[in-house]
């Protein structure tokens, strides 16, 4: 079960529950898989027609490899598939990256300028 006050973002994916969550050390990773900074990734992803697809992978590999450290690149990749697509990754992606940096009353906190998600990719605790 996913702890939102840690950050944690819970989805399912054809009956496994995965736990999304964008801690220093997964931004770190990122960054270095990246060769970017975390927030600069995040920017990009509000620009569709600009942003890398492998830019998209590396978020959603980094958001689950701390809980789920099985999770490669390629899973990473399959798993976009899995959830619908990019679009509906990339929901994912921003509402666990909201979650990172909650408000000082601990709610997730939106990108600006980031696209309002639905919960239509699994659910979310």
């Amino acid at each position: 079960m996913a702890n939102p006050h840690k950050g944690e973002f819970e989805f399912e994916v054809d009956g496994k529950t995965y736990i999304m969550r964008f801690g220093t050390n997964e931004l770190c990773d990122l960054e270095d898989k990246i060769g970017k900074s975390a927030i600069a990734a995040m920017m990009e992803t509000q620009d569709m027609t600009t942003i890398h697809i492998s830019t998209i992978r590396a978020l959603m590999w980094a958001g689950l490899h701390g809980k789920h450290p099985e999770i490669d690149l390629r899973a990473a990749g399959n798993l976009i598939a899995s959830v619908g697509g990019l679009v509906k990754a990339l929901e994912i992606i921003t509402q666990a990256f909201s979650r990172s940096f909650p408000d000082p009353g601990g709610e997730a906190r939106p990108l600006a300028g980031a696209a309002q998600t639905t919960n239509g990719a699994g659910t979310n605790s």
